[in-house]
């Protein structure tokens, strides 16, 4: 009964705190090192990935939600062997929630959508493939005006992919990132 009371008081806390709620368009874009984790069959060598964002943000009290749509584009630095992955690009949905402490605005995130990369073989062919992808992660803002922060995000992502050749029947390819977002609220 105590617990009830308690997510109850807090639910209309929030509820209250957001009565002057605001909405404001949200435009980012990221640049990220990307390290592959994990993987058996299928591998990631270190690569550079660029990403945009587009989403709103609602401002509840202290709390910033932000939907958004993550595009992700992720291009291997390094030499290529058999299955390797040569580039990669990422379309997820997800949201961000974050906590407005003044300058400072923590937040986790996690997105949910498709992957596709290009993987290399021995015999120079490649095989482009496609499934699943999820990711999750945490990000530091610093907001630089009202209007725009700058911050530091990290995350880890994996993409489930299947059929890949006759010698490779499934395989799960997962990536950790870090790098920097700026994000301009409009």
């Amino acid at each position: 009964m105590v617990r009830k009371i308690l997510v109850v008081s807090a639910f209309w806390a929030v509820v209250a705190g957001a009565s002057p709620a605001r909405a404001d368009l949200a435009v980012g874009a990221g640049v990220s090192g990307n390290f592959g984790v994990g993987n058996d069959a299928i591998q990631l060598p270190d690569a550079w990935s660029m990403d945009g964002a587009l989403g709103f943000r609602i401002k509840l009290s202290i709390l910033e939600l932000t939907p958004e749509l993550d595009l992700t584009y992720l291009r291997s630095t390094g030499t290529l062997t058999n299955h390797d992955i040569d580039w990669a690009f990422w379309v997820a949905a997800g949201g961000r929630l974050g906590l407005q402490l003044g300058f400072v605005v923590p937040s986790v995130y996690v997105h949910y959508g498709l992957g596709t990369l290009q993987l290399a073989s021995a015999n120079q062919i490649t095989h482009t493939k496609a499934g699943p992808y999820v990711e999750a992660g945490g990000a530091l803002d610093f907001r630089l005006a009202d209007e725009l922060s700058l911050g530091v995000q990290a995350g880890y992502g994996s993409v489930s992919l299947s059929q890949i050749e006759a010698d490779l029947e499934k395989a799960q390819v997962n990536r950790v990132r870090a790098g920097l977002r700026l994000t301009l609220f409009l």
